[in-house]
This record gives C-alpha cells, sequence and structure tokens, in this order.
C-alpha cells in the first residue's frame, strides 16, 4: 500500500534531511514519558526537557512557540524557520515528536483514537517508517514518505497507527496557528 489516499492530506512538496532530524530525535528519544516528546513550549520551560509529562497537553498549542534550548542552533530550528517562510499567514508551534511504539513494546501506545485537533491545520513529517504503520483520515488507509512534509486537516476524524510487531513510527509534527 502507497501513497495519500484521503483529500485530507496535501503532499507539500518540501523534503527534509531524515537522517539529521532522526539524529536529534535519538538525543531526546524516551524523555518525556510519553509518546509526545517537545521540540517549543510556553513561554518560562524552555531549559525543561521533560515538559512533556506534565504540561504538553494542558496548554494551548498557539501558546507553545518558544523552542526549547535543547534545540537551539540545531537543524530543529532550521525546520522552523522554513516552516514559517512557506507557511507565511501562519505560525509554527507545538513542535513535537510523535512516537507509536511497536505493537509488542508495551511501554507506550502503538495507535491513537480517532480524534479532531484543536487547530485544524497540522504538518507531520515522518522520521521513522515501516511498512505497517498508517495514517487513518477520511476512513482510508495513507502512507506517508519519509523526510516529507504533509498538511493535514486535522478537523476530520483521524488517527495514525502502528501495526509493527517490532519497530516504532516517528513523526515530526508541527501545528500551524493563523496570525
Amino acid at each position: 500500500m502507497d501513497g495519500i489516499k484521503s483529500p485530507y492530506i496535501t503532499d507539500t512538496g518540501v523534503k527534509f534531511n531524515v537522517d539529521k532530524l532522526l539524529s536529534l530525535y535519538k538525543t531526546v528519544e524516551n524523555t518525556s514519558g510519553c509518546f509526545l516528546t517537545p521540540i517549543q513550549c510556553s513561554a518560562g520551560h524552555q531549559n525543561t526537557l521533560n515538559f512533556g509529562t506534565k504540561n504538553f497537553g494542558k496548554v494551548s498549542d498557539k501558546d507553545c512557540t518558544h523552542l526549547l534550548s535543547h534545540f537551539t542552533g540545531t537543524y530543529i530550528e532550521e525546520v522552523i524557520h522554513q516552516v514559517n517562510t512557506i507557511f507565511s499567514d501562519f505560525f509554527a508551534c507545538r513542535a513535537r515528536f510523535i512516537t507509536l511504539k511497536s505493537v509488542d513494546d508495551l511501554s507506550g501506545p502503538s495507535a491513537r483514537s480517532f480524534h479532531v485537533d484543536q487547530q485544524k491545520n497540522r504538518l507531520l513529517i515522518p522520521i521513522i517508517d515501516n511498512e505497517h504503520s498508517y495514517l487513518i483520515m477520511d476512513n482510508k488507509l495513507n502512507k506517508l514518505e519519509l523526510g516529507k512534509m504533509y498538511l493535514l486537516d486535522t478537523s476530520v476524524l483521524h488517527s495514525p497507527v502502528n501495526l509493527h510487531k517490532t519497530r516504532e513510527r516517528v513523526n515530526l509534527g508541527i501545528t500551524l496557528w493563523s496570525r
């Protein structure tokens, strides 16, 4: 199964360096204690790498615009700058690594329930993938390509799933908020 089947997913035509993103992910892997590892946070939390364990879900996306100091001067900062340039009517916020564990790894979820998001414009950049991970959107299985940036309309029901027995799936997720 290959490709995008849902009209709510747009390939932006932009591709990022997966190796650089992966190396940054490995510096924070398993530090947040949950499937979301923050890259941007609200004011005053820039030096708190484990911000995700208690605070990340309690703060509005639009307030998470401050880069964690761990990522200052890294390729992630370049990615966020490029996103802000490409989508100039919006600003990038609440950037995070979204990790879905393998089916056999009980330390975290391998899927999310169907849901809609607070803000409809979401970017996804797959950095670790496998043949059994998908994004279900519009009741269709969609396969995203490593390193490509996709714009999602997350005002419709969607769910990421990882059905692989031993390999995780990781995306860089970024919310776009209207200026």
